[in-house]
């Protein structure tokens, strides 16, 4: 389920107080106190920062359990340090290799925006083990990345 224009309001007052909360918006770490802001391990949402720091990360593979050998969907969502949603100069990109292997997923998904989120469709991970994942957001040229490991059970 991806979200509507109709939430964007909801979404960012609870990304702003979470990142508030969290010492995030004032140049803080990731880690720390977990804040219970609607977008946690319960809803299925991980969070993760670019290098810098410009952006907040957070995904969630549709369905919740990531499959081997079927292809899923990611939903995305891109926060700046303030908590505001990024304009239509924003694009975001993911990919997953696994680096212990020498490859990377043999289809590049398609990446499109609903509102205020991305929908990344037809990720596919062929085989079981460790995926280095990566999302890439660019605007103005500039290329800022999230990264993450998740090991994928057969």
């Amino acid at each position: 389920m991806s979200l509507n224009r109709s939430h964007a309001g909801l979404v960012r007052a609870m990304i702003v107080a979470s990142l508030i909360a969290s010492g995030v918006a004032a140049g803080g770490c990731d880690g720390g106190d977990e804040v219970d802001d609607g977008f946690g391990p319960e809803e299925n949402w991980s969070r993760v920062s670019t290098a810098d720091r410009t952006w907040q990360v957070l995904w969630r593979p549709i369905p919740a359990a990531m499959p081997t050998l079927e292809p899923f969907s990611v939903e995305i969502l891109v926060f700046d340090q303030a908590g505001r949603t990024p304009g239509d100069d924003v694009s975001v990109m993911i990919d997953a290799t696994m680096p212990h292997h020498g490859h990377g997923m043999n289809v590049v998904p398609e990446v499109t925006r609903e509102g205020e989120s991305w929908l990344a469709e037809g990720v596919l991970l062929h085989m079981p083990g460790r995926w280095e994942f990566t999302i890439d957001v660019e605007r103005d040229g500039e290329v800022e990345r999230a990264q993450w490991t998740e090991e994928l059970e057969s």
